[in-house]
């Protein structure tokens, strides 16, 4: 069934398949890289896919806004792109193959389409508000489990986690086997998301992240039927500035159990 977004749904995935197939075919090969201000790193290629990315972005929606990783805020509208051309620059750099690009589209401030690509698996994962979520054009669902015990949870990597006791109270709960499947910090936020998405694991969590890296992922799993809101259960701020976006993203079923012990570490500030 067609919907209003369907243009720009085709916008965002005609800009991301041309990127991914930058990204692969640079994958592995020699490239310059720099280490932004804040320890990050960026290379050559980041900087091309965006410039792609934003050229495919402005010929075809000139009269709509574009916030990027590299380039930044440019205009101001009632919709606006958030991109991320390569999420996960660090993984790339390294040669691990957990990498992809990120499109959302924002209608004001809410995500209405989102195209997360990963270039290795080629694999497509998209979504529209009201009308489910994608993986290469079959739809996917968030998974079954019911509880946290039985979840895999995946974390971000923001630097800012490090100085969080609350939040590293909340890793730390989650870290004995009888309360989890596992914790995992993969390093690709948008990547983490698609697989929420998809089933493969049940939350995403991270407090010190970007729009950027989260606005496409989390339309995927709310779409996919989950549940994605900040760490006091209020909704995402998708045109934060960078590093000031909290997120738990889960399969709606743990979103309460998640939510609540974050509330109890925090109302225990002192605890060590």
């Amino acid at each position: 069934m067609g919907t209003a977004f369907d243009d720009f749904l085709t916008t965002a995935k005609t800009a991301a398949t041309e990127v991914s197939e930058l990204l692969r075919s640079n994958f592995r090969s020699d490239y310059d890289t720099a280490q932004k201000r804040e320890g990050t790193l960026v290379t050559e290629i980041d900087l091309r896919a965006e410039q792609i990315i934003r050229s495919i972005i402005t010929e075809a929606h000139p009269e709509h806004a574009i916030i990027s990783e590299e380039a930044g805020r440019d205009g101001a509208a009632r919709f606006t792109w958030v991109v991320d051309p390569l999420d996960g620059t660090a993984n790339y750099v390294t040669g691990f193959e957990h990498y992809c690009t990120s499109i959302a589209l924002l209608d004001e401030s809410e995500p209405v389409v989102g195209v997360v690509v990963h270039p290795q698996r080629e694999d497509m994962y998209t979504a529209v508000a009201g009308n489910g979520a994608r993986k290469n054009g079959r739809p996917i669902s968030v998974s079954s489990a019911p509880s946290l015990a039985e979840s895999a949870v995946l974390f971000g990597i923001s630097p800012p986690i490090v100085d969080d006791g609350r939040l590293r109270r909340v890793y730390q709960h989650l870290f004995p086997p009888d309360r989890s499947r596992g914790l995992r910090q993969l390093g690709a936020g948008a990547c983490d998301l698609s697989f929420v998405a998809n089933g493969t694991f049940e939350c995403f969590l991270d407090k010190y992240t970007s729009p950027w890296d989260v606005a496409a992922g989390s339309l995927l799993v709310e779409e996919a039927g989950g549940t994605v809101t900040d760490w006091d259960g209020s909704p995402v701020n998708f045109t934060a500035e960078e590093r000031d976006v909290g997120i738990v993203a889960s399969n709606g079923r743990v979103h309460g159990e998640l939510c609540q012990l974050y509330r109890n570490e925090a109302a225990n500030p002192d605890a060590d």
